[in-house]
């Protein structure tokens, strides 16, 4: 896989999860949603949270218990809040 530097990284993140949220108005609802990247780099929805503090709590208890890389998205303002990654921890 490629690396990319830090902001092209979040473009990329955002546009893949702007293509999977398009057209999708229930998970568009809350302010906050936590997704989880698959191996082959697409994106999948796991939840929608309401408050940032209760968002950021709960991304850390998935990243507990797993291995797997996750990303907390805005879909208000169209960004990636936080993302964990295994190799650079929660950024």
């Amino acid at each position: 896989m490629e690396l990319l530097p830090a902001h092209r990284q979040s473009e990329s993140v955002v546009l893949e999860i702007l293509k999977l949220i398009s057209g999708i108005k229930t998970i568009m609802q809350a302010p906050y949603q936590i997704f989880k990247k698959l191996s082959d780099n697409r994106f999948v929805w796991v939840e929608n949270v309401e408050e940032l503090q209760e968002a950021r709590g709960r991304l850390a208890h998935l990243c507990a218990s797993s291995e797997i890389d996750y990303v907390l998205f805005d879909p208000r303002t169209r960004a990636v809040v936080t993302r964990h990654s295994q190799s650079a921890g929660i950024a």
